[in-house]
């Protein structure tokens, strides 16, 4: 086997390992993300403000006139309504984002298991200890209970029995 397309194979391992990983993370963080919305949700829909709270100038009192319109208090309402919304929007894309990059990694870890259809359960098992765990293959002669250049040995079959599957 060439020595560029060993590499390529062995990169596609270890990102397909890795993306194997990362579902559970993408999983946990739209389920944050998704509790965050619903708390922002929650402050837009019940936000509580009686103005009759705040004095207002009495018949008395001289009050100067502004082109503005509502009081300051109204305004920095609105402006934190606001700024509640711009929160809500941002999280919405967030969830959207995270929630597409599970789908394709749940579509790129798919397509990968079809390839790797082909392997017998102790090749697959050897592939799982050296691109997910990344253990030496000292430990996985160990593990697998074989000597470790059969290890070297077994380790460049399944790459060549992949490398037409994975098409590097």
């Amino acid at each position: 086997m060439n020595k560029e397309i060993f590499k390529k194979t062995e990169n596609k391992l270890y990102n397909y390992f890795k993306e194997k990983k990362m579902i559970y993370t993408l999983k946990d963080n739209i389920i944050n993300l998704e509790k965050r919305l619903e708390e922002i949700k929650e402050d837009i829909k019940y936000i509580n403000v009686s103005v009759d709270d705040y004095k207002s100038a009495g018949f008395n009192e001289r009050v100067q006139t502004s082109l503005k319109a509502g009081s300051t208090f109204e305004n920095q309402i609105c402006a934190e309504i606001g700024k509640l919304e711009q929160e809500y929007t941002f999280m919405l894309r967030k969830i959207l984002k995270a929630k597409r990059q599970l789908r394709e990694s749940k579509n790129n870890i798919k397509n990968f298991n079809n390839k790797l259809e082909m392997l017998e359960e102790e090749e697959k098992k050897f592939l799982e200890l050296k691109y997910s765990s990344k253990a030496s293959m000292t430990a996985i002669s160990r593990t697998l209970n074989i000597a470790e250049i059969t290890a070297y040995r077994k380790r460049e079959d399944i790459l060549n029995k992949l490398e037409k599957a994975i098409a590097c």
